[in-house]
């Protein structure tokens, strides 16, 4: 719901053509009501279709679930999904894109080499579990994604972004031997086991169990005892 600021016009009517419009804050412009409204239920129809296929696919997987069950699940028509996305596969397209898109974009952001390398895991793991947290529905069924078969549509899709995340992993391990000589050689497989480990410890969140900034520490800090030995 949009509220009012103090001396904000919410409505404001043309006089020449008597069409009432609704100032929209995100646009700063005004447009049609009657065309906002519209645009208010696309977006809550869209993304209610993304977030009941969503869970449906965390809990059964993308093979399981038909067009059907998430139509029955969100009380609307086959055709509505399909205009919105094409088919089942343009949905999971959707989904992969926006938070596969958004998970790769934090880590990527964090995985830049700047001289601290125990910074730079430390951080990594840090927002991958705030990511757990925030959409753990999504983290769910990315990392059953890794495990489905090669030729199977849906890892098609998530292999995608899943290949821009293990660079960025390969690449930060790479830079990071400046600080770890004991890497070199080995840099890619450290790479894989560390970002495991990230993944294992954010999926624990899932199941119940508490992590917070003192595993995080014990996390990493044992990674590198192992690196160091």
């Amino acid at each position: 719901m949009i509220k009012k600021r103090k001396n904000q016009k919410l409505f404001e009517k043309d006089k020449k053509s008597n069409i009432v419009w609704k100032k929209n804050p995100r646009l700063t412009k005004y447009i049609p009501f009657g065309i906002l409204l519209n645009m208010e239920k696309d977006f809550s129809t869209k993304n209610k279709i993304i977030q009941v296929s969503l869970k449906l696919f965390s809990e059964k997987g993308y093979d399981a679930i038909g067009v059907q069950e998430i139509v029955t699940k969100c009380g609307i028509t086959k055709p509505t999904l399909y205009y919105y996305f094409g088919s089942k596969l343009g949905l999971l397209q959707e989904i992969v894109n926006s938070f596969g898109g958004e998970l790769y974009k934090r880590i990527s952001s964090k995985a830049k080499y700047d001289y601290d390398f125990i910074k730079n895991l430390t951080d990594i793991l840090y927002t991958v579990v705030e990511f757990a947290k925030e959409v753990p529905d999504f983290f769910k069924f990315h990392n059953a994604l890794l495990f489905y078969p090669s030729d199977n549509e849906a890892y098609k899709v998530h292999y995608e972004i899943q290949k821009k995340i293990n660079k960025c992993f390969e690449d930060l391990f790479i830079n990071g031997t400046a600080q770890l000589g004991n890497m070199k050689g080995y840099e890619l497989l450290f790479a894989y086991n560390f970002q495991i480990i990230v993944m294992g410890t954010a999926c624990s969140v899932l199941n119940g169990e508490e992590v917070n900034d003192d595993t995080i520490y014990r996390v990493v800090r044992a990674f590198l005892y192992g690196v160091a030995n």
